[in-house]
């Protein structure tokens, strides 16, 4: 096997060890916390980014499951070192047969480090205190 492919095959394992921690860690269930509270003074505010995923240099674990995008956002907002999340809806698809355990899905992040926009069906994202539209 020449380089290129031991790097294909070091990039697909790493996705799989991902996808294998994000369910291990997916057998947590959150407290939801959709409680539409958003307008409390004391809460931080933060993006809503539909069709992005955000990677993060640390993440604050474990990986709950929530019932919704929102209960997701309260959850980041909530945390003192939590700058953004990711929520992965209950009809993403886009991991194959693996696609189960990461629907309903909350990572709660720190420090990104990188956003992808558009593309991303089944997964709604944002960064707490950062630009665009503010929901």
């Amino acid at each position: 096997m020449g380089p290129s492919g031991y790097l294909r095959l070091a990039a697909a394992s790493a996705g799989v060890a991902l996808m294998m921690a994000l369910a291990l860690a997916a057998s947590v269930q959150a407290r939801d916390d959709d409680s539409g509270e958003e307008n409390d003074p004391w809460m931080r505010r933060s993006t809503w980014e539909l069709n992005t995923s955000l990677t993060f240099n640390r993440y604050i674990e474990p990986f709950e499951r929530v019932s919704s995008a929102r209960a997701c956002r309260n959850r980041c907002v909530r945390h003192p070192r939590c700058t953004g999340w990711t929520y992965y809806d209950p009809n993403f698809r886009e991991a194959g047969d693996l696609s189960y355990r990461l629907q309903r899905i909350c990572v709660l992040g720190a420090a990104l480090k990188d956003r992808k926009f558009g593309g991303m069906p089944g997964r709604t994202s944002g960064v707490v205190n950062g630009e665009g539209s503010q929901d």
